[in-house]
């Protein structure tokens, strides 16, 4: 830490009482390019606070990526530091460290007050890279909610350093912030914002928003779990309408996944398909004969073969081989 941040630190943190703890989880006998640099953090924040804080030892257990640094104030909630704080990432650090001991949440802000009604816990994860211009202020955005509500846990990995993590996630550019494991959000988004995200997590739109983001991700094994399931279905279809040609190439590569091992898993997509057939965009109708044709049920014949006259050949060449395909399917 630079010398204005150690005199700040050891300024707001010489009365703290004991209200935040510093907690350094090793990186489990694995070799890591991160542990000695965040193992020195530690020590410069032991140093830095006066004798106000003694760095704890963690095990590790239940998070994301290993090693890291754990800021836990006393009432809010916990940030986890799989990336190192340095250069323009220093500052987000160094606040979330004084956090609620030096101003805290600023009650005027709507956001505040609409987080403190979350029931749940929420969980954010933010890619972040060495070089990153933007990355500070997407890190900044997820621990001001954490240092507002002990419900907002945070995790900060390095995109480089964690790539397993990253590639799980197929983080394409950063910053990408990760609600619960599953919705991604890219860029720099502001805390009002993840606060919306967080407190519509029961609400139709996320349901929507979660599964074009799976898609995007492509992380085709859960966007195939949810279309299985009756909102999911549902969610689909909503998509599926309003959908570009490169999103629906995405959402079919979900349906065949879908679709292995249990060719009869999406027949109940079939009723809400149908109607899109007559669609004034060629190319999405073409494209429904085709998803109705992997899918394969008898429900969708009648409707198949009266593109068998559609204006565009292109179409009508597809739903001739969606016919087809039911016919596979009925003769299995």
């Amino acid at each position: 830490m630079r010398d204005l941040d150690r005199e700040d630190v050891r300024e707001k943190l010489a009365n703290s009482k004991g209200s935040l703890d510093i907690i350094l989880h090793p990186a489990a006998g694995e070799e890591s390019a991160l542990e000695e640099p965040l193992t020195e953090v530690a020590r410069q924040l032991e140093l830095g606070s006066g004798g106000a804080l003694t760095v704890e030892r963690g095990d590790g257990i239940g998070l994301v990526a290993l090693p890291c640094l754990t800021i836990a104030h006393r009432g809010v909630g916990r940030i986890h530091y799989q990336a190192l704080p340095h250069g323009p990432e220093g500052r987000p650090f160094v606040e979330a460290v004084l956090g609620p001991i030096r101003n805290g949440p600023d009650p005027g802000e709507s956001w505040v007050e609409r987080l403190a009604a979350l029931e749940r816990p929420a969980e954010l994860l933010v890619f972040v890279g060495a070089s990153c211009p933007h990355c500070p202020g997407a890190v900044r955005s997820a621990n001001r909610l954490a240092l507002a509500s002990a419900l907002v846990t945070v995790s900060i990995a390095d995109v480089e350093v964690h790539a397993k993590l990253a590639e799980r996630f197929n983080v394409r550019a950063v910053p990408l912030t990760i609600l619960d494991g599953s919705l991604a959000v890219s860029g720099v988004v502001r805390p009002a914002e993840l606060v919306d995200k967080i407190l519509s997590r029961d609400d139709d739109s996320h349901g929507e928003d979660l599964l074009m983001s799976l898609v995007e991700q492509g992380r085709f094994d859960e966007t195939a779990r949810q279309i299985r399931a009756v909102p999911g279905a549902t969610h689909f279809l909503t998509i599926w309408k309003g959908s570009t040609t490169s999103l629906r190439i995405g959402l079919m590569m979900a349906v065949e996944t879908a679709l292995e091992g249990d060719r009869a898993a999406l027949d109940g997509l079939v009723p809400g398909l149908l109607p899109i057939l007559g669609a004034e965009d060629p190319v999405l109708r073409g494209d429904t004969a085709d998803l109705l044709g992997r899918i394969g049920h008898r429900a969708a014949t009648d409707a198949l073969r009266a593109l068998l006259d559609d204006p565009n050949p292109h179409v009508a060449e597809i739903a001739f081989e969606a016919l087809e395909e039911i016919e596979v399917r009925d003769g299995e």
